[in-house]
């Protein structure tokens, strides 16, 4: 028997390309942003009660001060509440005491809002990379139980870890890695979730178009 774990990351379209296309982040409107993340999420949420199926949603910490009501709803419907860092940027680059810092916030935030406690982590576009495996430490060191921030593969810009292992592992430091699924293709590795994503936008567009 194969299990599937269903997880969502929630961030606005716009935070989440502020790196990657080089905008500019005054090109963030709030109202915009949480008007797209709730409708978003919304229409997630209604997929999975029709389905009968519990996801963890990994949160960025800001929006426990700013839409705080979402989180809670996500959590009250039987859903784990998780971090993914306080705003979407990337671990490598940042500076250690900054990252814990602004970490260690995030979860409590994130914790106070979900009346959970909040257990797992995932970075900001997959970055838990080769140069910022440090953070993985901080992790533990703040009460994370596990990760899910290591793509095992090794073409990326971004991010991925070549040879890193593809199965749920214990870490030397305690933690459980849930690393990002892949496919194999040729005797190379290739990031699965593109085609789960068409999978629910199919199922979406179905449920929202006449």
């Amino acid at each position: 028997m194969v299990v599937n774990c269903l997880s969502i990351d929630v961030e606005g379209f716009v935070e989440s390309n502020l790196q990657s296309l080089g905008w500019d982040p005054q090109c963030l409107d709030n109202i915009a942003d949480h008007y797209e993340i709730e409708s978003n999420t919304d229409c997630v949420l209604e997929i999975l009660n029709d389905m009968g199926v519990k996801g963890t949603f990994f949160f960025v910490g800001r929006l426990a001060a700013e839409i705080p009501n979402m989180i809670r709803k996500v959590a009250e419907l039987g859903h784990e509440v998780a971090c993914h860092s306080y705003m979407h940027l990337r671990i490598p680059g940042s500076a250690k005491d900054e990252f814990r810092g602004k970490l260690d916030a995030a979860k409590k935030q994130l914790e106070d809002v979900s009346g959970q406690e909040v257990l797992g982590f995932r970075a900001p576009e997959f970055s838990i990379i080769a140069s910022s495996l440090w953070a993985l430490d901080i992790l533990n060191e703040l009460g994370f139980a596990y990760d899910s921030s290591v793509y095992p593969i090794g073409f990326h810009d971004v991010y991925g870890i070549s040879g890193a292992s593809t199965s749920i592992h214990k870490l030397s430091n305690g933690l459980i890695e849930f690393p990002m699924a892949t496919i194999s293709i040729l005797g190379k590795r290739f990031p699965f979730g593109a085609r789960r994503i068409l999978q629910t936008l199919s199922v979406v567009r179905d449920k929202v178009v006449p």
